[in-house]
């Protein structure tokens, strides 16, 4: 679920698009956005890749099930989606057209292309109006256009699966979640509750999860750009909390929380061994959205604000209590292998058009791959390598995955020796957030 605030996690709040609606456009017409139960008018798809010529027309498969998927290649979720993109395609064949469509150039999405090896699905660049007809703020965003030509689902790419085909297919109702993205008028709109925020000395909200925002975080300004607050949303109470500690880098490090007597911990860490639906529900319950309304003080108040807060919410809320506490704790450190050198073996990828989402973990710097690392191996991971660096670093996913399911580190010490690198068990005094039931 792509920068954001968490950990260079890529951005998901562009807008996109990839449908030309010549008519329209020629009479120089607004588009309205279209919703479940319209009718789709005959639009044409331009540019289009892996197809057997360069447009389309939405006529041109009628009596389909017709799958428009939004992605982008720098977006992960994206990406890992669009296998299973591909082989509903292949599994219905002439019953369904699925299109993948991103607003990048088409050169971009060529290159990326060239790469893979989808074979089944169609895409679809550089075509922007889309966004008038289907507008998102977070991809991937799918869309539904049922054998009658008319939207049928606009819901999360968990939902589009061979279930979800075979019951259109048959004409049965589709009981989907809708996908819901909160624009900038529509955020404005929904925050000050009826009140004038200049007018607001201090107010707080702790609210669940609310679709159509990403998760991140940052200041909130006036109309006319004056700093009047702080809001972080869609996030566990656990990165709220550190973040109030000023810990940078440990939102998603599980490997340093430590529960005491709390009798769902799974409430408070992002789950890794849930199935994407799973995961949305998992959300539902445990995300929750922060802001905080105060006019004329700075973010480190803010962030005082925020701490006295979820130290409240968490007594009341959870019947617990958080806090930093240092431990000696076992762990993995990262050191280069010649420690008198102060470079290191530069490695063979330069840019991101190499990137292999499917097969690899890809990092930039020494700092980035031991946070990740960190993440991957789910244990503490220092970083002693006393280099910055921007080399991209890429590790293969079974590497990592046959590291945890039978310890093996030979593998993995291989491709680190290959950088001049070196993972060294150790231990560290480290900061840890604890978690104690009251």
């Amino acid at each position: 679920m792509q920068k954001t605030t968490l950990l260079c996690v890529m951005a998901v709040l562009c807008l996109l698009g990839n449908i030309h609606l010549t008519k329209l456009q020629a009479q120089n017409t607004a588009i309205q956005p279209l919703t479940i139960g319209d009718a789709v008018p005959d639009i044409e798809f331009t540019n289009m890749v892996n197809y057997h010529q360069p447009t389309a027309r939405l006529s041109d498969f009628k009596g389909k099930l017709v799958i428009l998927d939004f992605w982008a290649t720098w977006c992960g979720p994206c990406v890992r989606g669009l296998p299973k993109m591909d082989s509903l395609q292949q599994k219905f064949k002439s019953d369904i057209q699925v299109i993948s469509l991103s607003t990048e150039d088409t050169n971009v999405v060529n290159k990326f292309l060239q790469k893979k090896n989808f074979k089944h699905c169609a895409f679809g660049a550089n075509t922007p109006l889309i966004q008038q007809l289907f507008p998102a703020v977070i991809i991937p965003h799918l869309v539904v256009i049922n054998k009658k030509g008319v939207v049928e689902a606009i819901t999360h790419a968990a939902f589009v699966d061979e279930a979800m085909v075979t019951a259109s297919l048959k004409n049965q109702p589709l009981q989907l979640p809708v996908k819901k993205d909160l624009f900038e008028k529509d955020q404005q709109s929904q925050e000050n509750y009826g009140f004038n925020a200049e007018n607001i000395k201090y107010r707080s909200t702790f609210t669940g999860y609310k679709e159509g925002l990403s998760t991140s975080s940052g200041p909130v300004k006036s109309a006319d750009g004056k700093l009047i607050g702080f809001r972080y949303t869609n996030a566990p109470i656990i990165f709220m909390y550190l973040l109030s500690l000023k810990v940078n880098g440990l939102q998603y490090k599980s490997s340093r929380v430590h529960f005491e007597n709390i009798t769902h911990p799974e409430k408070f860490i992002l789950p890794e061994n849930k199935k994407n639906k799973e995961l949305f529900f998992w959300k539902k319950e445990n995300i929750y959205t922060y802001e905080v309304i105060a006019p004329n003080y700075s973010m480190d108040v803010y962030y005082k604000f925020m701490q006295a807060d979820l130290d409240k919410i968490m007594a009341t809320m959870f019947n617990a209590k958080a806090g930093l506490e240092e431990k000696i704790c076992d762990c993995r450190v990262l050191k280069k292998i010649n420690r008198y050198s102060n470079t290191l073996i530069h490695t063979s990828v330069d840019n991101d058009s190499t990137l292999k989402f499917e097969t690899h973990y890809a990092y930039y710097g020494t700092r980035q791959l031991a946070t990740y690392l960190e993440i991957l191996l789910k244990v503490p991971v220092i970083n002693e390598t006393m280099i910055s660096n921007n080399n991209l670093y890429q590790i293969s996913k079974d590497l990592i995955k046959k590291y945890r399911e039978n310890g093996d580190a030979a593998p993995l010490q291989k491709v680190l020796k290959s950088w001049g690198l070196e993972l060294v068990p150790a231990k560290r005094p480290i900061k840890i957030l604890v978690i104690r039931g009251l």
